[in-house]
């Protein structure tokens, strides 16, 4: 078994909606945004933008808010201000 298998994802400079994770969507709409946002903002953004989305808006919203913490809490690529959540 070779050990390229399973290499860990990144953040692409151009994702590809089909095929990136939520966390490179949601990077690359912070990225394109360049200002602060919340959730309900981004899930906005995210649906103008004609990104691969569930049918049911709760759960675009469920998976962008989940995304948003992944990548404030675990990547530290995103801070929470009072503005809103924005790129580190």
């Amino acid at each position: 078994v070779g050990s390229e298998a399973a290499a860990p994802a990144r953040h692409q400079a151009q994702p590809d909606g089909a095929t990136a994770s939520w966390a490179d969507r949601v990077f690359q709409l912070f990225k394109e945004a360049g200002k602060p946002m919340f959730q309900k903002q981004a899930m906005e953004r995210y649906e103008q933008m004609g990104l691969p989305k569930p049918d049911d808006r709760k759960e675009l919203y469920r998976q962008i808010s989940g995304a948003m913490s992944y990548l404030a809490k675990r990547k530290k690529t995103l801070v929470k201000t009072d503005e809103g959540y924005r790129l580190a």
